[in-house]
């Protein structure tokens, strides 16, 4: 089956799943390169460890940015303001202009796009430009999808190949076995690869921190691929996409 919108809608309409809202990951601009490659270059542990830890605190300010209020400058708790990793993330994103300056008790986001993709989406974007790269005749869509008698869910990665569905589901955030969040996403990857395809599907969870052996262990029972931890680490993530695909 060629791989294009029509032909997955068509696919997902046959098992009664109406996917209105699909999209192509379009390529990342120049400057979302840049920031790609400050996050993702190879650093030493102590230094990475910083990095994530930075990210999910500037995670926690996008986010409050785009809800409830739509706030473009947000106060910075007094805990947050001299963590290394989240000042050296601030530093690079002043430079390419998605931060404006601001005093140090607030940080200032360019806009609400801006913070909706430092919220989360820049990892969504980034693994979605990483299989364009590997694949580059596969397109990548994206979007929500309502499957008759539930409620809506959001794809972050679907695609056709080899005629199977693939859908990934990416995480930039921490997950554990204490995260509210990683029960329901098992739960939904697992729900969506049986309704969606059964046999004929694939699912996975991207990572870009290490999971629990927990979470591996369910992923493991529910025949869901795990990525994890590939912070720094491009050509693990590229290792294991392709041997998702052979799947």
């Amino acid at each position: 089956m060629k791989n294009n919108k029509g032909n997955l809608k068509i696919f997902l309409k046959a098992r009664k799943i109406v996917a209105e809202d699909l999209y192509g990951w379009q390529p990342p601009t120049d400057l979302e390169k840049e920031y790609f490659d400050f996050i993702m270059k190879c650093r030493n542990s102590s230094d990475s460890e910083s990095i994530l830890e930075g990210l999910r605190i500037l995670n926690k300010y996008a986010s409050k940015s785009v809800k409830p209020k739509n706030r473009i400058e947000v106060p910075v708790e007094r805990k947050d303001r001299p963590h290394p990793g989240f000042n050296a993330i601030c530093d690079e994103l002043e430079k390419l202009e998605f931060l404006l300056p601001s005093e140090s008790s607030f940080i200032k986001f360019k806009n609400r796009e801006t913070a909706e993709f430092l919220a989360g989406k820049w990892f969504e974007k980034y693994c979605a430009m990483v299989f364009k790269n590997l694949f580059p005749q596969l397109p990548i869509f994206h979007g929500e999808m309502f499957i008759t008698g539930q409620t809506k869910n959001e794809f972050d990665l679907v695609f056709l190949k080899d005629s199977k569905i693939f859908i990934g589901e990416v995480k930039a955030s921490h997950l554990s076995e204490d995260s509210p969040k990683h029960s329901p996403i098992i739960y939904k990857l697992d729900s969506l690869k049986n309704s969606v395809g059964g046999k004929s599907s694939q699912a996975c969870l991207i990572s870009l921190d290490e999971v629990t052996k927990d979470i591996k262990d369910r992923c493991e029972t529910n025949k869901i691929f795990c990525i994890d931890k590939v912070l720094g680490r491009v050509d693990i993530l590229e290792k294991q996409i392709k041997e998702w695909l052979k799947k």
